[in-house]
């Protein structure tokens, strides 16, 4: 909403200070009355907020400002400043910008945090006067506003040369070359962000306030909130900085309605307001303000720099006979110029793109003369100077074209028209992960982390082919002095990148009676090499699977260690093999355990997994571990436990496309790796396997196709039935079938996955294979094509949640919010022991692309290396926090994360977001976590004392041990149940800066409707490294609730986001 002035209508809740102060003794007592843990714990920490009377001399303070504005004058230009940041928005120098442009349309740009050093009390008293002494609200309103406003009047003034300024206290902001009226005693409008990263001039994390909708009146909350009927005989309270606010800014707090006001008519029209760029940030809105200390002169830690209102309304003309009062007017008139400008040249260059194109109907995909002239006939109807560059006759239906966007939008609307996109230029590296992730070379946190060097990551899985180029020793540095582990291989096997091989599969032997696999560490399966080397694969170029995805294999860590324990067979992993792999592994000295594998849902203490991870981080050592693979049903986690970093599963934006095109014209693109030249793209008879009506042959179940013919046919299979994908194209190709398209159930929706299929094939969505069905029922010869498209990049929407992905909530602990993270798990390259697809001679260095949350993992315990290389005094706990606050909820096109049926995935799918390598080493703030905070989680969560101990491995006595309830262990995430006997409920948390010495933080909140949030204190302010501030977050439930809401808790400081998803639940 870009250049847009909004009234600021208060009538909310407010996330920072309330009428009835969080901090007061009213509020205290009442908290008691609902809970005296929480109450106690607040009233401790507030107890420290109390502020001494202050008189102030309001001359004497302008004399201070006129005194320091005057001695600055000669230091820097802020007109010029502002100038060179214009441009830099406009992709231009400052040189170029129009001067009269510039001059009419650039404004102020000025605002002084040096003003709160030189009189905080002014500020405070406005906000917050006492009962004596001092001057009434009315009186603050004009004699406090006046004084401040009248202050930037005099010493601001816009003149004809340029105003200077130190610019380390410039926090930039468009002002009016006409100052406001102070005599009206209001504030009609504020300047919205020309972006939602902040003002158009200077960085937004230090200049925002919020505005939250709400449909509950701010006076009704302030009057009912947090107060025990007991308390209406307390001492009269005075009133408080929103108290003041409500009348300083608004016209109308007292109806209960919403405001229905015109818009201005006037020439300065604003714009109606913009939902959130939070997509987490539920029915509400939120949008982002300068902060009113930059224009009105605020301390940094003002309860006003953060308030949640309903979205502001349209300013309209004021009704007082008095002008109203303007205070910042928002220039927009050269960013719409320019975009314009740029928008219209966008029009008319010229640039690659590739074209798709359904098949040409007449000669059957024949002749290439036939698909030239119908390749060409898109060119001429748009234009006659449009060249072809390329015109693609195997891999995909299309051809690459210089075009301009209005030939584009010319083309789109022809029939047979598919799709474009703009030709990229892409360099040679990894099989994507990486470069999706953002990890480049020389670059990020790869430079940082020195690509993990002298870190080791212990894998967990079915064992490692040694022989492959992803674990060649070459350029690898020793293994650092604390390793102790050992190579169970021959010398010559082992290397300075895989460094240690052991087996432990004797627990299995023992229960099955026969041997599960070789005894020795060698990879029986595949399912090890592959997860080993997305970890911390060393580079191999040239990677590619039949013929796809071809690019630079290598790991998120390429310089860390790897040490295989292997702990599972072809199928399964015996527990006490998990933890005997557990156990040597942090024995030997690894950083970083990586587990592709978990089971059902367990108390902690009997889940092998939780029960070694906990061991692992007492010793320092970062587990990272599978969600599970059965999603989308909800409450299907596996590795659950708190100090575990659960991984989800996510889709990338590269597809190996096969699309299915029908008799009727009608097509529909699916993936498969195996992508034949030698298979004519000619239609041939297509049959569903359960036109019978059997579900055994409709899943393609091998054995089932008796007496159904299928020889020379394209038979489509439904998913499920417990039967593997690859088995069901296998059972297609025993009884004669040509091709096979495998079509999805209801809850896979849209997630469709690229196997290594032993035949022609496509795997469709849902509803494509619906309308597949519904052709092959109503024709009376069904035909169908299956055209190989190769590898295609940039596909949208990415990342993407997908159907197997297992769900939250957690039944372990539903207080804690879980999956934790998501990372790329669908089709994923990496090394592979044997040759894929179907029988070759093949003998080349081969890789596989497979899909799960064992895919992801690895990504994961990539990551978690790099970050314990960039930072290796963090604890597990620490580099968890700092990997789930700076993750992303929007896709790479800024929308949000969705899930398998194109819905906005929710946290139960995506946890805290996907990961984004580039911010993780450098989150600002972190959650830290020692062993004894999880033994008073356990505690708390009621679990009996020598349960605690089976974990703890010490004897505990939960009597002795002050618990916690776990909404209160210091988590990244925040998860509350509201209703019922609960309405009520507080938060605590405490943040440790891993930032810059001199931070200050401020809190941002989505909230729902149905719930007033408050966050005390606002602000944080740190004054050295590793220093640690508490806060409390209180949720109040005002409406009816039911069901669910997900929102956000953010930490915002200039340099720094740091978000935590919060969940609440509505017990009905």
């Amino acid at each position: 909403m870009d250049g847009v002035l909004h009234r600021i209508p208060v009538r909310s809740n407010y996330t920072g200070v309330s009428s009835k102060l969080i901090n007061s003794e009213s509020t205290v007592a009442s908290l008691a009355s609902s809970s005296s843990h929480d109450a106690k714990k607040l009233s401790e920490s507030l107890s420290l907020d109390k502020r001494n009377d202050k008189k102030i001399d309001l001359e004497e303070c302008q004399v201070n400002i006129n005194s320091n504005i005057s001695s600055s004058r000669s230091q820097f230009s802020i007109y010029e400043e502002a100038k060179k940041h214009l441009a830099e928005m406009l992709g231009t120098r400052a040189d170029s910008l129009p001067a009269t442009q510039t001059s009419e349309s650039l404004g102020r740009v000025l605002s002084l945090p040096r003003y709160t050093e030189l009189c905080p009390t002014v500020q405070e008293l406005i906000m917050s006067p006492e009962e004596t002494g001092n001057p009434s609200p009315q009186q603050l309103e004009q004699e406090g506003a006046t004084n401040i406003l009248s202050l930037a009047r005099e010493n601001l003034e816009f003149s004809s040369s340029p105003v200077s300024m130190p610019s380390d206290d410039l926090k930039f902001g468009i002002l009016n070359t006409q100052l406001v009226d102070t005599s009206i005693p209001e504030l009609p409008c504020i300047v919205e962000d020309l972006n939602d990263k902040g003002s158009l001039f200077g960085s937004s994390e230090e200049t925002s306030i919020t505005m939250m909708q709400s449909e509950v009146p701010l006076n009704s909350l302030l009057k009912e909130n947090l107060v025990a009927p007991e308390s209406t005989t307390e001492k009269q309270e005075q009133p408080s900085p929103v108290s003041v606010l409500e009348t300083f800014l608004s016209e109308d707090v007292t109806s209960p309605e919403p405001r229905t006001e015109e818009p201005c008519t006037s020439d300065d029209d604003r714009n109606p307001t913009t939902p959130s760029t939070d997509p987490y940030a539920g029915p509400s809105s939120t949008h982002r303000f300068h902060r009113l200390a930059g224009h009105l002169s605020l301390p940094p830690n003002h309860p006003l720099l953060t308030i949640y209102t309903q979205p502001p309304i349209p300013c309209r003309p004021h009704q007082s006979p008095i002008p109203p009062m303007e205070v910042f007017r928002l220039f927009s008139s050269l960013c719409l110029l320019s975009l314009l400008l740029l928008t219209s040249a966008e029009g008319v260059r010229r640039r690659t793109y590739i074209v798709h194109v359904q098949p040409p109907e007449s000669a059957a995909l024949g002749a290439s003369s036939d698909r030239e002239s119908w390749y060409r006939s898109f060119l001429a109807t748009v234009s006659s100077e449009v060249q072809m560059i390329y015109m693609y006759t195997n891999v995909i239906s299309g051809f690459a074209a210089r075009l301009t966007e209005l030939e584009l939008e010319a083309m789109s609307v022809m029939p047979g028209f598919v799709r474009a996109y703009p030709d990229r230029m892409y360099r040679l590296q990894t099989t994507h992960t990486p470069a999706f992730l953002g990890l480049l070379m020389h670059q990020g946190l790869w430079n940082a982390s020195n690509y993990g060097k002298g870190i080791i990551i212990g894998v967990l899985d079915t064992g490692i082919f040694p022989d492959h180029p992803s674990f060649s020793g070459l350029g690898m540095p020793p293994p650092p002095a604390k390793w102790r582990g050992r190579c169970d291989f021959n010398a010559s096997s082992c290397n300075n990148k895989l460094i240690g091989a052991r087996s432990f599969i004797s627990g299995a032997m023992a229960m099955k009676g026969q041997a599960v696999a070789s005894e020795s560490p060698i990879d029986d399966d595949g399912h090890g090499t592959h997860t080993a080397s997305t970890a911390a694969g060393a580079a191999v170029p040239g990677a590619e699977v039949l013929g796809n995805a071809k690019g630079m294999a290598i790991g998120m860590a390429p310089l860390a260690h790897v040490a295989m324990y292997k702990v599972c067979g072809e199928t399964d992993c015996a527990s006490s093999d998990i933890l005997a792999g557990m156990d040597a592994a942090v024995a030997d000295g690894v950083d970083v355990l990586s587990l592709s594998l978990g089971g059902p849902s367990l108390p902690f203490d009997e889940d092998t997994i939780a029960v070694g991870a906990f061991g692992a981080i007492e010793k320092g050592v970062f587990v990272s571990c599978a969600a599970g693979n059965s999603g989308p049903v909800s409450s299907t986690l596996s590795n659950e436990a708190p100090w575990i970093l659960t991984v989800a599963a996510s889709t990338m934006d590269r597809n190996i496309r096969v699309t299915v095109m029908l008799g009727n014209g009608l097509s529909f693109d699916g993936e498969s790796i195996f992508q034949p030249n030698s298979f004519p793209p000619a239609l041939y008879p297509v049959v569903y396997a359960g036109a019978n009506g059997s579900p055994a042959t409709a899943q393609c179940a091998n054995g089932s196709f008796d007496g159904f013919d299928v020889k020379g046919k394209i038979v489509l299979c439904d998913r499920g039935g417990g039967i593997a994908r690859l088995e069901k194209g296998a059972t297609v190709l025993s009884a004669g079938g040509i091709g096979m398209i495998l079509a999805n159930q209801a809850t896979d929706g849209y997630s469709t996955l690229a196997d290594a299929h032993v035949l022609p094939a496509s795997h469709v969505s849902f509803a494509a294979g619906d309308q597949i069905k519904a052709f092959i029922n109503s024709s009376s010869n069904p035909t169908a094509a299956l055209l190989f498209k190769g590898t295609v990049l940039g596909t949208s929407p990415a990342p993407a949640i997908t159907s197997f992905s297992s769900r939250g909530p957690s039944l372990a602990s539903p207080g804690i919010l879980k999956p934790d993270i998501t990372g790329p798990g669908v089709s994923v390259l990496a090394a592979w022991p044997f040759s894929v697809g179907p029988p070759s001679n093949y003998t080349g260095t081969t890789f596989n692309i497979i899909s799960g949350t064992s895919m992801s993992t690895p990504h994961l315990s990539g990551i978690a290396a790099l970050v314990k290389s960039a930072r290796p005094d963090w604890s597990p706990a620490a580099i968890k926090s700092a990997i789930m606050t700076t993750a992303s909820v929007v896709d790479h096109s800024g929308k949000p994360i969705v899930n398998e049926q194109l819905l906005q995935a929710d946290l139960f799918a995506i946890g805290a977001g996907h990961v984004n390598p580039v911010k993780a080493s450098n989150p600002g703030l972190v959650y830290d976590l020692s062993a004894d905070d999880y033994i008073a989680y356990l505690c708390g969560l009621g679990y009996a004392s020598e349960q605690v101990s089976v974990i703890a491995r010490r004897t505990i006595d939960c009597s002795a041990v002050s618990s916690i309830p776990e909404k209160d262990l210091n988590y990244p995430s925040i998860s509350v149940s509201l209703g019922g006997n609960t309405t009520y409920v507080v938060v605590e948390r405490r943040v440790k800066n891993v930032g810059k010495a001199a931070s200050t933080y401020w809190a941002e909140v989505g909230a729902p409707y149905e719930t007033y949030v408050r966050v005390h204190p606002p602000v944080l302010r740190f004054n050295y490294v590793n220093q640690e501030k508490r806060f409390f977050v209180a949720f109040k439930m005002v409406g009816g609730g039911g069901g669910g809401w997900q929102g956000y808790l953010k930490w915002v400081s200039v340099n720094h986001e740091v978000r935590s998803p919060i969940s609440i639940t509505y017990k009905n």
